[in-house]
């Protein structure tokens, strides 16, 4: 939670440096959104979805920071990877908790 205030106040600020203040609204919305994409994932104790959806938000971040601040020479190869990363690792959760539905079902099953 620190972490997307901090985030905003420097996209608040390098976005009026830059004139990008049309922006404003739609990057505040993505960040609460995506925060509570995080909470979801905490919430479901998931450490693989937990992991998966802070690498996505560190992502984003990124992308942003590049976008909207200032230019971060190795911001397209961190993008990617992380993006990838979380990716595979929120996909993993989903796998992951399926099989233990699965397992569970059967396990309470009278067969």
């Amino acid at each position: 939670m620190a972490y997307s205030f901090w985030l905003l106040r420097g996209l608040h600020e390098g976005m009026l440096a830059n004139g990008n203040t049309g922006l404003w609204i739609p990057v505040l919305v993505y960040v609460v959104v995506i925060s509570i994409m995080i909470w979801s994932a905490v919430i479901s104790r998931s450490w693989i979805a937990i992991a998966g959806a802070i690498i996505f938000f560190m992502s984003d971040s990124l992308l942003a920071w590049n976008m909207f601040v200032t230019s971060v020479s190795w911001a397209s190869y961190g993008v990617m990877i992380s993006y990838y990363l979380a990716q595979f690792l929120l996909a993993k959760s989903i796998e992951v908790s399926n099989r233990s539905v699965i397992s569970y079902a059967n396990h309470r099953s009278p067969v």
